[in-house]
């Protein structure tokens, strides 16, 4: 946050009289006018609530009821695991109509850190709920799913909500039971699974984990080789877009009349990445279900003394560009920017009425080699 700000905030803080307005809201107004004056730019993080009290000279209350009035005007998103987020006015974004601005709808994610809410595709969804004028009640369960159903739940109840974007690590018979508690015409979108359940009443946009993995599998197993492993965290076993890959890169094993045994599924806990199980030769193939396995390998490889010549040939799957990921690592990474918009484009679709079929769209991607990018 600039010194300007905070020196403008300061005074009008210190200032007496108020000029027979609440401190709080005189502290809006100018928080309004340095939002609309594009001093503070869209998405700048607002220091946490207690940091920025004390610089203005303020309690932590009377800046929380500063806050709260920026986002009845939907000038600032708040949530309680990032923090106060500033976005510009409704009334400037092209396109966004009076009905459509009044819409809010929860965006609940498995969990948040720095590098997923910097990943391209929360990027993308955020400015797409942006531009489509919608509000974001944006939450995360910290990878429980007891947390995503409370959530899930308490944003059916909320008035103020009219549907929800879900990254999912519900099961499927959790994610049934909390469905026959949603309202009538309230738009669930699912990304990254479709449940299966028996009566359907929401939409999925979903990575082609199946297709993704079978691409690698048939290339690797076309060129001469002989088994795949995928290695993932023990915790990501039960999801449906795990078992999607592994079906994947079976078939591939089956299409070259490899045996099943062919493809192995690795697992590990609390970043103790089991090396001595992890096979190597040219003829294996070492497959990351996502980019965090892949971090904590790289990060694990030097204290056991491996390097990445004993690794290869190795692949990651992502739905991101990943700075850490070493140029030597082939990457299949979904479209992320085409998943955010399709998710975006349904939601907006229902919140406007629209009433015909539920979709299942499948997002594919391309296989990177080197920056060398292969259609699939």
């Amino acid at each position: 946050m600039d010194h300007e700000s905070l020196v403008e905030l300061r005074r009008i803080a210190a200032e007496r009289p108020h000029r027979g307005k609440p401190v709080f809201l005189l502290l809006a107004e100018c928080m309004e006018r340095l939002i609309r004056d594009k001093v503070w730019e869209d998405a700048l993080r607002l220091p946490p609530d207690s940091v920025l009290a004390e610089k203005i000279g303020i309690s932590h209350i009377t800046l929380a009821k500063s806050l709260n009035e920026l986002r009845k005007k939907e000038l600032v998103q708040r949530s309680r695991s990032l923090g106060t987020f500033v976005y510009s006015p409704k009334e400037n974004i092209r396109g966004t109509s009076a009905e459509n601005s009044r819409k809010m709808v929860a965006l609940l994610l498995d969990d948040i850190n720095s590098q997923t809410i910097g990943s391209e595709f929360i990027r993308e969804l955020l400015q797409n709920l942006e531009k489509a004028g919608i509000g974001v009640l944006l939450q995360s369960a910290g990878n429980r799913p007891a947390q995503q159903e409370r959530q899930l739940l308490d944003a059916m109840l909320n008035p103020d909500c009219n549907g929800a974007l879900v990254w999912t690590i519900l099961s499927n018979e959790v994610t049934g039971k909390v469905l026959e508690k949603q309202p009538a015409h309230w738009p669930v979108v699912f990304m990254n699974e479709s449940p299966a359940v028996g009566h359907r009443e929401y939409d999925a946009v979903i990575y082609d984990g199946l297709g993704a993995a079978y691409r690698i599998g048939d290339e690797f197993f076309a060129s001469g080789g002989r088994e795949a492993v995928l290695l993932t965290a023990d915790w990501r076993l039960h999801y449906d877009s795990v078992r999607q890959r592994v079906q994947g890169l079976c078939q591939a094993a089956e299409k070259h009349h490899l045996p099943r045994e062919s493809v192995r599924v690795v697992t590990y806990r609390e970043r103790e990445i089991p090396f001595e199980q992890l096979g190597s030769g040219k003829q294996r193939l070492l497959v990351f279900i996502s980019d965090e396995d892949l971090s904590n390998t790289l990060s694990s490889m030097p204290e056991h003394g491996i390097s990445a010549a004993q690794m290869e040939p190795w692949i990651g799957i992502s739905y991101s560009q990943s700075r850490f990921v070493p140029a030597s690592v082939p990457m299949f990474r979904f479209d992320s920017g085409l998943m955010a918009s399709k998710a975006v484009d349904i939601l907006t679709a229902r919140l406007h009425g629209a009433q015909n079929a539920f979709k299942d769209i499948k997002i594919s991607g391309k296989i990177i080699y080197n920056h060398n990018m292969k259609e699939v």
